[in-house]
């Protein structure tokens, strides 16, 4: 009899230490997830989902991401976008008229614009806007350029700039990037400009064909390779001019237009990147919950993020009937800032008995009737702004999953009656294990003891 003492208080000892674990139960609670997508702007790149609210404060929204962030290029304000924003100097071809604004966008974010119509029949319609730039140029620089056609007519319509540049020994090149709405082979070809102080084939033309009609197109090129692919070994100190430029051939009638947008154009000591993707092209996807820019930026306009949002609801316990009440509510906010689309609401099966399931009044037990716990049910799928949405769930559980929940809110690790009980669980099923004499007693205390 001894030995079974001893065996027993050595089985009550090690499930005293290890109760925790070996005597828990999994069990799946009814559950409510948001999911959609909003489009913002992101005004702090470390924290995407902070925005400024209707009242100008910063606000945070409680989601977590979804899938990848996407965000357009032509949407990043730069804090310094331009060598030289001045639209004062026009020059247009012979026969055309045309005009050149510094505008800012329904975003916030200041773009040149750049317009030029012909009057008579012209081989060519062009117009440009001429500013002096001083830069500090080494062999690390970057030029960064970006560019959209509004309208264009003829062929080979192009937007582009050009840089005057000094090298070591004062003499001067002109380099010339070229956006082109067209297909073709992109080439970097020497030139003799015919701006520049000689007669020299030291200018370059950097001539890039792609489609630039429905975003802002963005390149960047290391100034000292352009010239190294060319054949050029020049050593370039310094930013003098840049010239904004558009560009059409062909114009066979007196009344053709070309516009075309300037996002950006600046020179920069290192090549411009996001989350250490070069900044080149359109857009970007980012697995990410933050956004890193080498640049100084304001904020990226209308990013797209897929969210979801997993509801904490209020819960009340019913001891007797071993129902849990689940109260969740949420509100979309109705912000001018936020514009949120594919907006859905599941709703997750429990382990338990449904006994209710009402949104916003509206009867959905039998949408969720017979499903597997843990299987998630799309019950809405058109989630407005500005609603409250109300959802109640009772669920009734077995004695083991209420007490497994209810302890959880309860009773803590540390509490003597979470021991005890644990304890009266080894006791139980060692009394089991022997006959299950007392069983039913044990049962009694245990129910006892659970009960607040």
């Amino acid at each position: 009899m001894r030995k079974i003492g001893l065996i027993l208080a050595l089985l009550l000892v090690f499930a005293f230490m290890f109760s925790e674990a070996s005597f828990s139960i999994t069990v799946t609670e009814a559950g409510i997830t948001v999911y959609g997508d909003v489009t913002k702007d992101v005004i702090n790149t470390s924290d995407i989902w902070v925005y400024e609210d209707k009242t100008g404060n910063n606000a945070t929204l409680p989601y977590e991401r979804n899938g990848n962030i996407s965000l357009t290029f032509g949407n990043i304000h730069f804090a310094n976008a331009f060598e030289n924003a001045s639209t004062q100097n026009i020059e247009l071809t012979t026969g055309a008229s045309g005009w050149a604004q510094y505008l800012t966008d329904s975003n916030g974010i200041p773009y040149i614009l750049v317009y030029a119509h012909n009057t008579t029949d012209v081989t060519c319609l062009m117009a440009k806007i001429v500013n002096k730039a001083e830069k500090t140029i080494d062999i690390n620089s970057y030029v960064v350029f970006s560019a959209k056609l509004l309208l264009a007519e003829g062929t080979e319509a192009k937007a582009g700039i050009e840089l005057k540049m000094i090298d070591t020994g004062g003499e001067d090149h002109y380099v010339i990037i070229w956006l082109v709405n067209s297909s073709g082979t992109d080439s970097i070809t020497l030139d003799d400009s015919t701006s520049d102080s000689d007669s020299l084939s030291d200018d370059i033309v950097v001539t890039c064909h792609r489609e630039i009609t429905a975003n802002y197109y963005f390149l960047q090129f290391k100034i000292s390779d352009v010239f190294t692919k060319a054949g050029l070994s020049t050593e370039i100190v310094k930013l003098e001019q840049i010239i904004y430029r558009v560009h059409t051939y062909a114009v066979a009638n007196s009344d053709s237009e070309i516009k075309a947008a300037f996002r950006c154009a600046f020179i920069t000591n290192k090549k411009v990147t996001i989350n250490g993707k070069p900044l080149n092209g359109t857009s970007i996807n980012l697995d990410s919950d933050t956004i890193t820019i080498n640049r100084e930026i304001k904020k990226i306009a209308d990013v797209q993020i897929p969210f979801e949002w997993i509801l904490e609801p209020k819960k009340t316990y019913d001891d007797k009937n071993l129902i849990i009440d689940y109260d969740f509510e949420f509100l979309l906010p109705d912000d001018a800032a936020l514009s949120f689309s594919n907006v859905k609401l599941n709703f997750t099966v429990p382990s338990g008995e449904i006994q209710s399931l009402w949104i916003n009044g509206q009867d959905y037990l039998s949408s969720v009737e017979n499903k597997d716990p843990g299987t998630e049910i799309t019950l809405l799928s058109s989630i407005t702004a500005s609603t409250q949405y109300i959802v109640n769930c009772k669920v009734k559980y077995s004695e083991e999953e209420y007490y497994e929940l209810a302890q959880q809110i309860k009773l803590a690790w540390w509490s003597p009656r979470s021991w005890i009980d644990k304890l009266l669980a080894v006791l139980l099923a060692i009394v089991n294990f022997f006959g299950g004499i007392g069983a039913t007693y044990i049962k009694r205390l245990r129910t006892k003891i659970r009960t607040p």
